[in-house]
């Protein structure tokens, strides 16, 4: 199976000047932020890759804002990071602590609207939990927590700060230094495996809850199709049968999607 984990790299010294949203970059320096540098996301492939799962309208506007590497910041006290990056049309503001125990505490600000999701997607969509996507990667019994939050910079770094206390306490542990962009890159390429191994075990997961859903009807039919002969009663029963497990199946496979919202079956983060 192909490394579908994005890359980052440390692009200060060759980004543009252009920044996404710097009303957002600006509200978080007069907190005290300072900006540490520039961190470009390196898609498995290239970003023209990344644009070809959105359908072809959107590819352009994929290609052109996500060629603009996003600002890292750092808190006053050297205990967050902060990464403003732009997700069709809005804000992808993440506030990140790692702490000493090796957990990490996540504070994103929410999605205005539904964003634009790929091709493949479009279809169940509809039937998404927009909060719960973007906390996706939550594993709190795992040492990772991912909360959102409205308002301004303000709002979302004191939503983060209180979070980051309650966290500390409960596990008794402090909040790691947050200093430079080679400290942001190592923690955002953690959390990216970390992704990816959440997406990974929900696939596996929902195949496996389909083959248990059609695997019997499949198993019956076989076993009537290559068995002995059986009366026209018999067949009867199991026709009956099989109709009525296709419509089991049909109302599993429609609670199939909650699967992904259990976060006790996502992967830990601290092992």
């Amino acid at each position: 199976m192909p490394d579908l984990t994005p890359g980052f790299r440390d692009a200060t010294a060759d980004a543009p000047p252009r920044i996404h949203f710097p009303e957002v970059v600006e509200g978080f320096e007069a907190l005290g932020f300072r900006r540490i540098g520039r961190l470009e996301r390196v898609y498995p492939g290239g970003v023209e890759a990344a644009a070809g799962v959105f359908a072809e309208e959107h590819r352009e506007t994929f290609h052109e804002q996500k060629s603009v590497p996003m600002v890292v910041l750092a808190s006053e006290n050297g205990d967050a990071f902060v990464l403003v990056d732009w997700w069709w049309g809005m804000p992808d503001v993440r506030i990140r602590t790692p702490m000493l125990d090796g957990s990490v505490v996540e504070t994103r600000r929410a999605w205005d609207r539904p964003p634009l999701v790929a091709k493949a997607a479009q279809r169940g969509a509809s039937r998404l939990d927009l909060s719960r996507e973007q906390v996706i990667s939550s594993a709190p019994t795992g040492g990772r927590t991912i909360a959102l939050a409205t308002g301004s910079p303000a709002d979302l770094w004191a939503r983060h700060a209180d979070r980051v206390t309650t966290w500390a306490r409960d596990r008794n542990t402090q909040p790691a230094p947050c200093l430079d962009l080679e400290q942001a890159i190592e923690l955002s390429r953690r959390l990216s495996v970390h992704d990816v191994r959440v997406v990974q075990r929900i696939c596996r997961i929902q195949r496996s809850a389909l083959w248990l859903l059609f695997a019997p009807p499949l198993l019956v039919l076989l076993w009537t199709w290559f068995g002995d002969p059986l009366p026209w009663t018999g067949v009867a029963v199991i026709l009956l049968g099989l109709v009525l497990w296709v419509m089991v199946a049909a109302i599993g496979c429609r609670h199939l999607l909650r699967v992904r919202y259990i976060t006790q079956l996502r992967p830990r983060f601290v092992t």
